[in-house]
């Protein structure tokens, strides 16, 4: 008994500090990437300026708060905080509104319970990392505004609820479209509230025609029906958007029919009906992720912290399943020093597992950027940030592209183009201290030639003006090697991987030997000896005389290798197992690849 009592009192704080828990587990503990990907694509701005330009859109208001929301991403534990409150706070506005619609006191924590419905549906719709902070800033205003909307039934009393309509549709956008009908549903004229809710439905429309028609000519009408904001992807609408639009005043119409439920019966069946909606909410939102993106983001916000160990530590638990993640761990194995020593263990896909070619989309060169940062190329990360910020689909600037141009600008000595991100993000919270920090760098050469980032950039990064193409780019990685004089050991780990795995082994061999004397402090990686032992015997009998420094290991594999092929020339199962994690099962299996294309281009005929 007195459980039932505490559980009665208590009920209305029991769902939202589940539901808060829920979301900050989800987004803080299990998938944060999606936190540190949106925050990515926007910079929010504490200027007068960015706020008119916000609010002078239908539902800038919601696009605002959102945005405002969104920077503390920055930090994901933060972030889900921030998140996991909106998401509650929602829940707990909806199911004040189901609960004050419903008239019978023992379904007032019924119908409360059904809040879970649409907040489920609004958590998944987050699994999209396309959806907008701003549906849910939307959804809270027009929840907020219809509880604070003044009961009352009359001709009179409408024309206000469609005067404040019109007010909080260019608050909030179309979402808007849910406070004339649960206003309505509110209302004391219980007869003709139906009426009314056509008539509310039908005026909505013409207010966001006419709207339309007087002030935003320039966009379309289905933008302004369904939504400016809601989506980064201009002109997509997302379908679960509008379930969860729908949910609410599906719900809405439920409760406020006027059923009873009994003492007992309501003591018996809310609890279950609560627990079954958590559960199979639960469910339905994991089965909404999808395991390709969350790796492709986990990998990028790894990268971007710089966090070179972790990103290893996923790689030999789950094998990358394509170029990014490939990029992201190539690059990770080269800044912990091991590229040579580890690589082949990783399933490697060509030269875009290294270094990826340009695409034309906000996402896929996201590593390959940071590559070219740390490899010194400074002027094609440059470039490629500046791409990647003018690809974000919604028009927005970037924190994190921004910071990148502005510390590429500064090593090439371009103070005044630098002064110009470095000033807007000292209007930001979390750039704010490294932008005035920048400041202070330019034009100060020293300073910068000290610093222990930039100074080292400026003094890696190669001073002839090349251009290049893709197929070429190993030749512009060994330049960018050579040239630094062997200060720049990234590169030329950089260098001999993209000749083994463009199958360069004469090159390769060649250039080693080279520069040999330039990179004498550093010992040769098993997978460089493996190469070059295994080019050895394409020309001799045995290891007798070569010239490099190849372990025994590495002597008695390749022998090995090539007596268990001999043997087994009709079952190569019988040494890729074996022999697998080594350059040549890759260098084998490549130029099989080749010789299968090779063969499928020929012209054939019966």
């Amino acid at each position: 008994m007195i459980l039932v009592r505490f559980l009665k009192k208590s009920y209305y704080l029991l769902i939202p500090a589940l539901v808060f828990a829920g979301c900050w587990t989800l987004w803080g503990v299990l998938h944060p990437e999606y936190l540190s990907y949106q925050e990515q694509y926007q910079l929010f701005l504490f200027t007068w300026r960015y706020f008119l330009d916000r609010i002078a859109v239908v539902g800038g208001l919601a696009d605002y708060l959102g945005e405002f929301v969104v920077q503390f991403y920055y930090h994901p534990e933060t972030g889900a905080l921030a998140l996991a409150f909106a998401l509650t706070l929602f829940q707990i506005l909806s199911g004040t509104v189901f609960s004050k619609l419903c008239g019978e006191q023992n379904a007032k924590q019924f119908v409360y319970s059904l809040s879970v419905i649409p907040t489920c549906l609004l958590v998944y719709a987050f699994t999209d990392v396309n959806v907008l902070m701003s549906f849910v800033m939307a959804m809270i205003l027009t929840l907020a505004f219809s509880l604070c909307a003044r009961r009352g039934g009359g001709a009179y009393h409408y024309i206000c609820v469609a005067g404040l309509f019109v007010f909080l549709y260019w608050l909030a956008g179309p979402v808007a479209f849910l406070y004339p009908p649960l206003v309505i549903l509110a209302g004391r004229d219980i007869k003709r509230r139906w009426i009314w809710l056509c008539v509310s439905l039908l005026c909505e429309v013409a207010v966001a025609l006419v709207v339309h028609r007087i002030w935003f000519d320039q966009y379309p009408k289905s933008e302004l029906l369904l939504g400016i904001n809601y989506c980064r992807i201009p002109f997509m609408h997302p379908g679960i958007l509008y379930a969860v639009t729908a949910s609410v005043l599906a719900i809405a119409v439920i409760s406020s029919f006027r059923f009873k439920f009994s003492n007992g019966f309501a003591r018996i069946v809310t609890p279950i009906v609560s627990v079954v909606l958590l559960v199979v909410g639960a469910l339905f939102i994991n089965d909404g992720f999808n395991e390709r993106v969350s790796d492709t983001l986990r990998y990028d916000s790894l990268v971007r912290d710089e966090k070179w160990a972790d990103i290893i530590r996923i790689a030999e638990a789950k094998k990358p399943a394509d170029e990014f993640g490939l990029q992201a761990v190539n690059l990770a194995l080269a800044k912990s020093g091991i590229l040579g020593q580890r690589m082949f263990e990783f399933p490697q896909r060509g030269i875009e597992g290294l270094l990826g070619s340009y695409k034309l989309d906000n996402t896929s060169c996201l590593v390959t950027a940071e590559a070219f940062y740390h490899l010194g190329m400074i002027n094609s990360a440059l470039r490629y940030n500046f791409d990647l910020q003018e690809a974000i689909m919604n028009d927005r600037k970037s924190g994190r592209f921004m910071k990148r141009i502005a510390e590429c600008m500064i090593i090439n000595g371009n103070y005044k183009a630098a002064e110009k991100y470095i000033k807007m993000l000292e209007n930001s919270l979390y750039y704010r201290k490294w932008a005035h920090n920048a400041r202070r760098l330019l034009g100060d050469e020293a300073a910068i030639d000290n610093h222990p980032i930039l100074g080292n950039k400026r003094a890696v990064r190669s001073e002839r003006q090349l251009l290049y193409s893709y197929p070429e780019i190993d030749r512009l990685l060994g330049i960018l090697a050579t040239d630094s004089g062997g200060r720049n050991p990234l590169a030329w780990d950089y260098f001999n991987a993209a000749l083994l795995l463009k199958g360069d082994l004469q090159t390769f061999t060649g250039m080693y030997h080279y520069s040999g004397e330039m990179f004498q402090q550093m010992s040769i990686p098993k997978h460089w000896q493996e190469a070059i032992a295994m080019y050895w015997t394409f020309g001799h009998q045995s290891f007798d005389g070569i010239p490099y420094p190849v372990s025994d290991n590495v002597k008695t594999m390749i022998a090995t290798l090539a007596q268990t092929m001999m043997q087994n020339q009709s079952n190569p199962s019988a040494w890729r197992g074996r022999f697998a994690g080594t350059y040549p099962v890759y260098f084998l299996e490549s130029q099989n690849k080749a010789a299968q294309v090779a063969d499928n281009d020929q012209p054939h005929h019966e």
